[in-house]
């Protein structure tokens, strides 16, 4: 198992508590971009998860304007666990 250990926002959305305007992710001390970890997740699902008790798993997602993302999947926290990690 990958987990997520860090997020960046995009320039315009440095205070964002949006999930979907995350840039990248840092997983095993390398930063990729959100559309790669879309990709990825697509080909092997289950794979990388949040470094936060419960330890979500990442799920893809595309947005209504097909931009790719990923999420955390839901669990009883109301944010998505992926905001609660440190931002860069």
């Amino acid at each position: 198992m990958h987990y997520v250990k860090a997020i960046r926002m995009g320039i315009n959305n440095q205070h964002s508590g949006n999930h979907n305007e995350i840039s990248q992710l840092y997983v095993n001390e390398h930063w990729l971009d959100k559309g790669c970890l879309y990709d990825y997740l697509k080909s092997n699902p289950n794979s990388i998860a949040v470094n936060i008790s419960p330890y979500p798993r990442l799920i893809p997602k595309m947005s209504k304007n097909g931009e790719k993302f990923v999420a955390s999947e839901p669990d009883a926290i109301m944010d998505d666990n992926l905001m609660n990690l440190p931002k860069k």
